[in-house]
């Protein structure tokens, strides 16, 4: 019996601004740049010091901005009122590789009381794929 219906978040309820800033730059998330961004995800660095790299790499600065904006939010009411349906019948859980700024996010876009667990790779030190943060979200 399904009792829990869990969600990632960037790519679900919003695209990922990291990757589609890579793709504006023609860039790939593989090599420095995925690597950047997994210690980022596993809490190893903050944006600060993820940007700064970034902008070492690159050779320039590069902004908060410029990666995530200043625009107003791009989350999906789709997605949330799914989501909003779904948990009249099940938990709602959220398992996302993201870094720390994704829970202040989360109350600030009014959308953290839609869900009953909440695992953050940055928060755990572990992210996806590895079967350890799926672990952690099972027992919660």
């Amino acid at each position: 019996m399904i009792t829990t219906i869990v969600f990632d978040f960037y790519g679900v309820f919003q695209p990922d601004p990291y990757v589609q800033w890579l793709t504006q730059n023609g860039l790939q998330r593989s090599n420095i740049f995925d690597k950047l961004a997994q210690q980022l995800d596993h809490g190893e660095i903050d944006r600060p010091l993820f940007l700064q790299r970034l902008s070492v790499v690159l050779g320039r600065t590069v902004t908060h901005e410029e990666i995530y904006g200043s625009s107003p939010s791009l989350l999906s009411h789709d997605v949330v009122v799914i989501a909003s349906n779904l948990k009249k019948s099940y938990r709602i859980a959220l398992l996302s590789n993201a870094s720390r700024h994704l829970r202040t996010r989360l109350i600030n876009e009014g959308i953290i009381e839609l869900f009953d667990l909440i695992v953050i790779s940055s928060e755990v030190g572990v992210a996806k794929p590895n079967p350890e943060v799926y672990r952690m979200l099972l027992h919660q």
